[in-house]
Parts: C-alpha cells; structure tokens; sequence
C-alpha cells in the first residue's frame, strides 16, 4: 500500500510484500503439514524461507537508495509506527524461526505419535 501511494520504493515494496505475503498465505497449509512429524521437512524449509524472506527485506530496505538512487526512499521505514516493523517486528520474527527451526531439529517421532491421532479425532 506504502508503494502505491508513492511512500516506498518498489525495489523494496515489491519483493518484501510479496515475500510476506506468500510465507503468510502457506501458514495454515505448513500448520496442516505438522499433524504428520513425517513432514519435519516441510516445516523446517518454510521456517528457512520464512527467514530469508526477513532477511530479504532489510537488505532491500538498507541497499535501496544504492539500487535506485533516484527513486522514492525507505524514510517513512523510520519514523511511528513504520519504524516499529524494522525494529521490534522484523527481529522478533527472526527470533521466532530460529527457535522453531531448533525445536524442529530435536523432534522425535516416537515422542509425537499421540498428536496424529488425536487431531485425526478432532477434524
């Protein structure tokens, strides 16, 4: 929305917004994936993807006056409550996947096999 109104460049925009779209929109089917441990894999490349697409966009925010000197700025990325997303959002979110990335990692599957069951049960 910031880029249509010509408040950000889409350099930056375009990428992180469809990024965050794309990892927001597979939540609920990666979520789906977990009732199976079989599907770790899954999970742990959308929590990798999920990362890179953070990592993604602040590099494009910091590098786009680089790439397009004469282009719109991120300085609307600075000021409330834009600057709350680079700040708090941005680290908490990576915080968020490293730590399930670690917890996917020490799964094991004789320890979950209740959890098929009894979502099966529920749905």
């Amino acid at each position: 929305m910031l880029y249509s109104a010509g408040l950000l460049p889409g350099v930056f925009a375009l990428p992180a917004g469809w990024g965050d779209i794309f990892i927001g929109a597979t939540a609920p089917f990666v979520a789906r994936k977990l009732t199976d441990l079989a599907h770790r894999r899954t999970f742990l490349l959308w929590q990798i993807l999920g990362s890179l697409d953070l990592v993604m966009a602040v590099t494009l925010g910091t590098t786009s006056r680089l790439i397009t000197p004469h282009a719109v700025q991120t300085g609307v990325m600075t000021v409330l409550p834009m600057s709350l997303i680079p700040t708090f959002a941005v680290p908490l979110l990576l915080i968020l996947h490293i730590v399930c990335i670690a917890q996917a990692l020490q799964w094991k599957r004789e320890a979950y096999l209740h959890i098929g069951n009894e979502v099966s049960v529920v749905s």
